[in-house]
């Protein structure tokens, strides 16, 4: 071989490997979104839904109102207790404002919860913490 040509021969023989790592890279990762996919497929449901502050939500209504069942029921408000101290649930659906002409606001036309706390975490008065629509859960 002259040297022109073993010099030619040795690029296109180092670009073909690299070439070739590349596309095995690429077929690996392939392979792991294949993977992440075929995993993602064994979820079958969300059980609970968690609230920026931590708080957990079933993900159904079947559980949400089975749990509100087991809090104290006082005039439209429930209350109870968990790991983080007292705890009140309100579940609400406004009726229509006639006339009003502002943004739609799905908190006051479909049924709603609200998620309030302590703000002194044991003592004070509750505050909203949480807002989420029914229709969220399945």
């Amino acid at each position: 071989m002259t040297k022109g040509v073993a010099c030619w021969y040795k690029q296109i023989h180092s670009l073909t490997v690299k070439t070739v790592k590349k596309v095995d890279k690429a077929v690996d990762a392939g392979k792991a979104v294949s993977n992440f996919s075929d995993a993602a497929k064994t979820v079958k449901k969300t059980d609970f839904f968690v609230t920026p502050m931590g708080d957990a939500i079933p993900a159904t209504s079947k559980g949400f109102f089975n749990n509100l069942s087991k809090m104290e029921l006082k005039g439209t408000k429930y209350y109870g207790y968990d790991s983080r101290g007292p705890i009140r649930v309100r579940v609400e659906k406004h009726l229509p404002t006639p006339g009003y002409k502002g943004p739609y606001n799905p908190f006051h036309c479909e049924p709603h919860f609200h998620i309030d706390r302590r703000i002194n975490g044991s003592s004070g008065k509750f505050r909203k913490i949480y807002t989420g629509l029914i229709g969220w859960l399945k």
